[in-house]
């Protein structure tokens, strides 16, 4: 899988987390290396 196709999953999973969870999730940074 290349990076670009790994951060659009990423992307996409990150978009399907409930509302709740992600104004929970203010403060968090999420890296993709």
């Amino acid at each position: 899988m290349d990076r670009q196709d790994f951060e659009s999953l990423v992307h996409e999973a990150l978009e399907d987390i409930p509302k709740e969870f992600k104004k929970k999730m203010e403060n968090i940074e999420i890296v993709i290396e």
